[in-house]
């Protein structure tokens, strides 16, 4: 039982029916001391400056909430109590190892992300764009660079810069999907949008038509940004397709087949 707080860890023990650890993932995973006791939380002046900033939008949301909780919820100048939590069922190291670790249902697009046949760099690009940690202007911005722009550089609108916007919502993005047939629903937000392009495709390399597009996208940015070089149609769906005819080369011998077969439609959505 919670009462003055310095023998409680204020994120990994039970002391609010459940960790605040499962309870706000996100969260939890920018905070800077995780091993922090619930008295030394609640006595901060600024419980914001207890994590790694900027925090993403999910992460955020649920510091409100943790804010919420710990203003109304009061300490005393009590012992904190401890007793043992245990059901009618017997010891089983399983659900000891469960409880430690914590269940979570994450997303699907977190396994195909590692289990597709891309080079690392395309998976670790893509990890950081549905974490919303690449570095976008947006992020940049919400890190305190000075930039003389933050608007998207493909965008024919003043826009500001953001992942949702340069891979989904420009109208350059739009066309890029399109060159493949994507037709992008409204709305759509990483990373569920993955799940739009597997529907849609129906095929075993949809994730790596999904993280190749992308990475297109972000080539086609950088060169503008980088080395105002600004490309046409046609230079996208070359860059796009240069990417694809590696991934040949990374595929089992029983994969060739259906690639070659796949990689002929989106040559005809292309055309």
């Amino acid at each position: 039982m919670l009462n003055k707080g310095d023998t409680i860890l204020f994120w990994l023990d039970d002391w609010n029916n459940t960790p605040l650890a499962e309870s706000y993932p996100e969260l939890f995973s920018f905070a800077k001391n995780k091993q922090t006791s619930a008295l030394k939380t609640k006595s901060h002046p600024e419980i914001a400056e207890l994590f790694q900033l900027p925090l993403l939008e999910e992460a955020f949301t649920q510091l409100q909430e943790v804010q919420n909780l710990v203003q109304t919820r009061a300490l005393s100048n009590e012992s904190d109590k401890w007793t043992i939590t245990a059901g009618s069922d017997p010891y089983c190291t399983q659900k000891i190892y469960k409880r430690l670790v914590g269940q979570h249902d994450d997303h699907p697009v977190y396994k195909w992300i590692w289990k597709n046949r891309l080079q690392p760099k395309h998976r670790v690009f893509f990890w950081l764009l549905v974490k919303d940690r690449l570095s976008t202007k947006n992020i940049l911005r919400r890190k305190g660079m000075d930039l003389n722009s933050y608007h998207c550089p493909l965008s024919s609108f003043i826009t500001e810069e953001t992942a949702q916007h340069l891979f989904i919502d420009c109208d350059f993005a739009r066309m890029c999907w399109n060159i493949i047939g994507i037709d992008i629903p409204a709305p759509a937000s990483f990373p569920s949008f993955s799940i739009a392009i597997k529907a849609q495709l129906r095929s075993p390399f949809f994730m790596e038509a999904t993280i190749l597009m992308c990475w297109t996208i972000w080539m086609a940015r950088n060169e503008l940004i980088f080395r105002r070089i600004g490309s046409n149609r046609e230079d996208y769906i070359r860059m796009f397709f240069k990417e694809i005819n590696l991934l040949h080369y990374r595929l089992r011998q029983d994969q060739h087949d259906s690639y070659n077969s796949w990689k002929q439609t989106l040559a005809l959505l292309a055309a």
